[in-house]
């Protein structure tokens, strides 16, 4: 990949990421994302905007905040979708379940699995929020696809917090002493439907060619 619409510079910024993780680079990593002079300020959307704003309407205020802002030092200017939270568990069967708070809107999984050793862990592609995510990704690289970086190297948590999100906190704590052949059994489940999410992810978002922010 070349440069971006916002980064001009990107190679030599890139360059400067790899060294840092290489960790080769002699300096700090730098990052300011100041205001272009003389313009109105766009500020960028919240995380999880597209869970209640239309998704182009979110993307386009992406798109306004970064003509808006200079990207300075090794910034990157970067925006990928966000939905809720606990959305690898919703991938996976969870129902989510929101609560309005004074900040916001709360989002977290219903725990639905009663017996680990006989759970069936597995990716749901045809789930309302697999598509939701897929309708809103797919808007986002077909807006900002080498203008702005939209992947992220680790899109979803995962391991335990995924099992806990499922099966509840108390109840795993307890599994791990009178049931741990069942939590091996799901975390290795949990663990092949992450690859198959994260390969998908990739796929969509094109990692393979635009890169990813951690």
């Amino acid at each position: 990949m070349g440069d971006l619409e916002f980064r001009r510079d990107f190679d030599e910024v890139r360059q400067n990421w790899q060294a840092f993780w290489d960790g080769t680079l002699d300096r700090p990593i730098l990052l300011a994302m100041p205001p272009k002079p003389g313009v109105e300020p766009v500020p960028k959307p919240a995380w999880a905007a597209a869970f209640s704003q239309p998704d182009e309407e979110v993307v386009d205020q992406a798109l306004r905040w970064a003509e808006t802002h200079e990207f300075l030092g090794d910034a990157v200017p970067f925006f990928g979708p966000s939905l809720i939270i606990d959305l690898m568990p919703a991938f996976l069967g969870a129902e989510i379940i929101a609560i309005k708070e004074p900040w916001g809107t709360d989002t977290h999984a219903k725990p639905c699995i009663e017996d680990l050793s006989s759970a069936d862990i597995r990716f749901r592609r045809d789930c309302a929020w697999w598509e939701r995510w897929v309708k809103l990704a797919e808007c986002i690289q077909r807006k900002c696809a080498g203008r702005l970086i939209t992947g992220s190297a680790a899109p979803f948590y995962n391991n335990l917090d995924t099992l806990a999100a499922l099966r509840g906190n108390v109840e795993l704590m307890t599994d791990f002493y009178d049931n741990p052949d069942g939590v091996h059994r799901a975390m290795k489940q949990i663990m092949i439907a992450y690859g198959e999410v994260t390969d998908e992810v990739h796929r969509i978002l094109e990692i393979g060619t635009y890169g990813s922010v951690t």
